[in-house]
């Protein structure tokens, strides 16, 4: 049996024990063998002439947090902001189980990180991301403060600004001398702010000129 063959199999009983609402263990699972029982070791039905799997008889429901997340990540990459009250009437509809608030926020929770990835890693990649704005969008600036910078482990992130030339070729040519400071507030694990420097063009239309991450706004003057 193939890896490719197991996971398909395993991903099928996934399917299979959602579906028939009950919950299984594995006596075997390796790279060559697979055994799988009803955790109950219930009585059930099996019909030779049909395709589907023993239907097992316990009252048990199992709702995985990974299949869900999987079998609805598409819908959540097409509609972020999909409403969990929307996501779990879908389930229910599609699947007949009922699943609670606190998994159906687990499931989103997996699924954007199926989507997005981890923050974590993608904090530790924004040295990068600035070193790759200088080399293609030459005259920019870009001043980025790190904690830990010489230990082995990735640095932690602290405080970003960012100018991009074309932005600032822009402020010059063709808007009014007058910016003023905007800010938008993000939270959860990694909260902050990120403060925009704006100005206005000709068509009295907001005019972004540069950008910094911060963790708090203060006015000391410190860039």
């Amino acid at each position: 049996m193939t890896l490719y063959s197991i996971n398909v199999l395993r991903r099928a009983m996934r399917t299979h024990v959602l579906v028939n609402r009950y919950e299984f263990y594995y006596l075997h699972n390796g790279g060559q063998k697979i055994t799988i029982f009803c955790r109950k070791r219930c009585n059930y039905e099996w019909n030779p002439k049909s395709i589907n799997l023993p239907q097992c008889k316990c009252d048990d429901k199992v709702k995985k947090s990974e299949y869900l997340a999987e079998r609805y990540v598409e819908e959540w990459r097409s509609n972020p902001t999909w409403k969990i009250k929307t996501f779990r009437a879908s389930v229910l509809s599609d699947l007949g189980i009922h699943i609670g608030y606190s998994l159906a926020w687990l499931v989103r929770a997996r699924a954007k990180f199926m989507i997005y990835g981890s923050t974590a890693e993608q904090y530790a990649r924004i040295w990068y991301y600035g070193k790759a704005v200088l080399k293609y969008n030459k005259k920019s600036g870009v001043y980025m403060v790190v904690e830990g910078a010489h230990r082995p482990e990735p640095p932690l992130f602290i405080r970003m600004y960012m100018c991009l030339a074309a932005l600032k070729n822009g402020f010059n040519k063709g808007c009014r001398a007058l910016i003023s400071l905007d800010d938008c507030h993000f939270k959860r694990a990694y909260p902050g702010q990120i403060l925009v420097v704006v100005g206005k063009d000709g068509n009295n239309q907001i005019f972004p000129i540069a950008l910094a991450t911060v963790e708090i706004e203060n006015k000391d003057g410190a860039g």
